[in-house]
């Protein structure tokens, strides 16, 4: 009996993923395009002339279509797909995402991975639907590029319902009752959001003809059945539709009212009801590293930009989630990433103090020996967050100028930064292996920098001048 009653939990649960999946299929837009028409405009029956005027002028749905054209060479245009992307990708940026379903699939078909993520992490930058519940199912089911995280999944599932984007009702019910990427098992929020797919459903149906009208319709059938069966619930969506339409009303209202100033400025992957020091800031990573054994300077291989998100569980870093690691002195490690280089193995780490100060340190074996080096990570000369506004609503960078996004003065007294490498210092510490002692044991000796004691039979421990900062100990 027991043997019976966990196949039939298990079918069940079954039932109700495979029913969500075909609802996602049946709710979104197709490549045949389901797409959106603003005061009753048609735009694919618009004339070339005008519609290349409306998309210049930054009308998001003319520059959908304007796109499609090209890419199919249509209307007496020359096909060019590469052009034609672009312009579906300045739809998509534009709020039409109808855009970024389109570029998501196309990229994924060709199996142009690195390009996605790319969409991806624009289109969360801007709380596209379609990019947020893309990258929630990428890194829950670890595919398309992106390493399985629940800690990710669980936080873009979160902004995803904060967002009252329909998408991700279906699945934040499903995974409270099944106890999934970290969520624990709660009635309460099971019965809700079941509710809430229940009135989108519905709302959706009102809309639906044939074949498609009555798949929504059995769809309902099936949660509502579940509501009134497992939960005691019997619910009427056609009595709340109303209070449900004023609810995702809220969502658009809000989402209008606050445009990013840069692609990542209002990026976040947690919960908009996180905590407060959950905050974002950008890098830039020197294209230099020093050889931890040697001293010396690697070649300059040209700087990258990183956009950090720190949490309370770990940090992310361009999208991708780093697990904290271990601890080093001031600093807390994160990442633990490998690759492979020739004849060598390198695993890369981020490590990261109380001040939010960043390195990237890049552990390397190679066949004839072990070697670290160390590349300095200053937050554009700016390390204020990148939402928080100071003084009059702008933020100061490093030469004294304030990029306004409010009012009052457009100067502001330069400010000094602790430079990331050294932590403000101006040296750094070096331990260089000791020569052989053949069998002399040598006393303990004490640093009269630090005053850190060791061993010189082990190593030579001294101080020399921090290169990235030049010894001032302030981030250039």
């Amino acid at each position: 009996m027991t043997a019976v009653f966990t196949f039939m939990k298990q079918l069940k649960k079954l039932w109700l993923y495979v029913g969500s999946f075909v609802l996602i299929l049946l709710l979104m837009p197709l490549e045949g395009y389901a797409q959106k028409k603003a005061a009753n405009v048609d735009y694919t029956k618009m004339s070339l002339a005008t519609l290349k005027q409306k998309a210049l002028s930054n009308n998001a749905e003319a520059q959908f279509e304007y796109g499609q054209r090209l890419r199919f060479g249509k209307n007496g245009l020359v096909k060019n797909e590469v052009e034609g992307l672009e312009w579906l990708r300045k739809a998509g940026k534009n709020g039409f995402d109808t855009s970024y379903f389109v570029l998501l699939y196309l990229l994924e078909s060709k199996g142009e991975y690195e390009k996605r993520i790319d969409i991806l992490r624009e289109g969360v930058s801007v709380n596209s639907e379609e990019c947020l519940f893309a990258m929630f199912e990428d890194y829950r089911k670890g595919q398309n590029g992106l390493p399985q995280s629940n800690e990710m999944a669980r936080n873009l599932l979160l902004k995803g319902c904060d967002l009252k984007m329909p998408k991700f009702f279906s699945d934040r019910y499903l995974a409270h009752r099944y106890e999934e990427i970290g969520f624990k098992k709660d009635k309460d929020s099971e019965k809700y959001w079941l509710k809430r797919d229940c009135d989108n459903i519905y709302n959706k149906s009102l809309t639906m003809t044939g074949d498609y009208k009555e798949i929504a319709i059995q769809a309902l059938s099936r949660h509502l059945k579940v509501l009134k069966d497992d939960y005691g619930c019997v619910y009427e969506p056609s009595l709340h539709i109303k209070e449900y339409l004023a609810w995702l009303k809220e969502k658009d209202e809000s989402k209008s009212s606050t445009k990013p100033s840069n692609s990542y400025a209002s990026t976040s992957l947690t919960s908009t009801t996180s905590k407060s020091d959950d905050l974002t800031y950008q890098y830039t990573k020197s294209g230099r590293g020093q050889s931890q054994n040697t001293g010396q300077w690697t070649d300059e291989i040209g700087s990258e930009e990183y956009v950090v998100q720190f949490t309370e569980d770990g940090i992310s870093v361009n999208g991708i989630y780093q697990p904290y690691v271990k601890t080093c002195g001031v600093w807390k490690v994160y990442g633990g990433t490998s690759m492979r280089f020739g004849g060598s193995n390198t695993t890369f780490y981020y490590y990261v103090d109380s001040n939010k100060n960043m390195k990237q340190v890049c552990e390397s074996s190679f066949p004839y020996g072990f070697d670290t080096f160390v590349y300095p990570m200053s937050r554009n000369g700016d390390p204020t967050p990148m939402r928080n506004n100071v003084n009059n609503g702008g933020y100061v960078n490093s030469t004294g100028t304030t990029n306004n996004f409010g009012t009052g003065s457009t100067t502001q007294p330069a400010r000094q930064f602790k430079c990331a490498y050294c932590n403000g210092k101006g040296r750094i510490e070096r331990n260089d292996n000791a020569p052989a002692s053949f069998g002399i044991t040598k006393a303990n000796k004490k640093c009269n920098e630090c005053g850190k004691i060791y061993d010189p039979t082990v190593f030579n421990h001294y101080h020399v001048q921090c290169g990235h900062c030049g010894g001032t100990g302030n981030a250039k």
